[in-house]
């Protein structure tokens, strides 16, 4: 299912009346950067609503897509309107095909970083699930690899 009239019902219910400024956070339970954003362009187009209304907006994704908005992240970004966390599960390339089969291999991520903070974009990285005996090891890589990607805190400098 595609929500076509996702971006339209964005902006109708963020001029509304009765709408009640509040943070709004994009992928809290599923990707908005899946395969299909890629023809459909909907995680766009509502972004561009949201910076046409000047309202804030938080992503977590662990899909490299997210790069193709830097753009318009940059611009919300100059008016601390944007930031984008990027999950990574591990840095084992084929755990990472296992356990998540669809999302961008764990180099693409760490790439993704690089690129969005280099655009102005606060950045973090989300590091779940962590699967004891599986990935937890892996914790302190994945905070070194963030910070050599130039992550840097998403909320303050």
């Amino acid at each position: 299912m595609v929500k076509l009239r996702a971006p339209a019902l964005l902006r109708r219910e963020l001029e509304s009346l009765r709408w009640r400024p509040q943070a709004l956070m994009m992928s809290g339970a599923t990707d908005c950067y899946q395969p299909a954003e890629r023809h459909f362009r909907l995680t766009r187009q509502c972004l561009k609503v949201l910076e046409d209304l000047w309202h804030p907006v938080g992503l977590i994704t662990k899909n490299a897509l997210v790069a193709r908005d830097r753009d318009l992240l940059g611009k919300m970004a100059r008016w601390q309107g944007a930031m984008v966390s990027l999950t990574i599960t591990t840095l084992d390339a084929e755990l990472s095909g296992k356990l998540e089969p669809r999302a961008a291999r764990p180099e693409h991520r760490l790439r993704t970083l690089r690129l969005l903070t280099e655009a102005g974009i606060p950045t973090g990285v989300m590091i779940a699930p962590v699967i004891p005996g599986l990935t937890e090891h892996e914790i302190p890589a994945i905070l070194d690899a963030a910070a050599a990607a130039r992550c840097h805190p998403c909320f303050g400098t």
